[in-house]
């Protein structure tokens, strides 16, 4: 028998019999929009569109953490995606999680939330000039107010940013928030948090002088400096995978 942990959004309570049943018919249910670390699904009910995240690559060690010392990934991301909306910025409403526990170990976990129609923010950087241009500087100004806001997102990437339209240009979403931090800006935390943004190097370039005219610092050094940072993360992927490559030969 299992033990639930659970939580539904107050404004969802009508959507709580769904988010119990989860379990039950997340396997059968066909419609599949991701299937990599985790398995993403797109459920209809009635007319709403909801989106259900399940995180199955889970270790034996996190299994036991998660229900002993630290808040699974599903409930994190229900909190902060309750705390970016507070605070003003757009990430996909949560709905509510349910966790699965067996003794001390975490066997399912499902984070809920509604269906948002936004593109993947990759796809706006590899359109015509223009739009790229107007995209970039709209992009600079959402990531350096996450930055004076103290939020940092622990994987901020091309592939965890969504944009849509709105009059004066782009809007932007966060989603798979699970690792945000939020903590006291500082400007050398704020430009290591841009490393992961895998952008040809003129449009990084471009990237890094609004952000510094934003910020009122020399884009020179500002550029300079994610740059080490860059370099940095490829040296150290590089020692992980030598040292997962040594390991599988002996």
């Amino acid at each position: 028998m299992y033990k639930i942990d659970k939580k539904i959004n107050a404004s969802f309570g009508f959507l709580r019999w769904f988010v119990e049943t989860i379990p039950e018919i997340f396997d059968d249910h066909p419609v599949v929009i991701k299937n990599h670390r985790n398995v993403v699904k797109v459920f209809k009910v009635g007319d709403i569109q909801l989106v259900v995240k399940y995180y199955k690559k889970l270790t034996l060690a996190n299994r036991i953490i998660y229900k002993l010392f630290r808040k699974s990934k599903a409930e994190r991301s229900y909190e902060y995606a309750l705390k970016l909306t507070e605070m003003g910025v757009t990430t996909p409403m949560p709905v509510g999680y349910i966790d699965l526990y067996e003794g001390i170990f975490l066997k399912q976990s499902y984070f809920v939330s509604l269906y948002v129609r936004c593109k993947p923010v990759k796809e706006l950087f590899s359109t015509a000039s223009t739009e790229s241009e107007k995209g970039l500087s709209d992009f600079a100004r959402f990531t350096y107010d996450l930055h004076r806001k103290g939020i940092f997102h622990g994987d901020f990437s091309l592939k965890n940013v969504l944009y849509y339209p709105i009059p004066d240009g782009y809007g932007f979403c966060l989603i798979d928030i699970n690792r945000l931090r939020f903590r006291d800006y500082s400007r050398n935390i704020a430009i290591h948090n841009l490393r992961m943004l895998d952008l040809p190097m003129d449009m990084l370039a471009s990237l890094m002088v609004e952000y510094s005219q934003i910020d009122q610092s020399d884009a020179y050094l500002t550029t300079g400096h994610l740059l080490f940072f860059k370099w940095c993360r490829r040296v150290i992927s590089s020692i992980k995978r030598r040292l997962k490559s040594i390991i599988r030969i002996k």
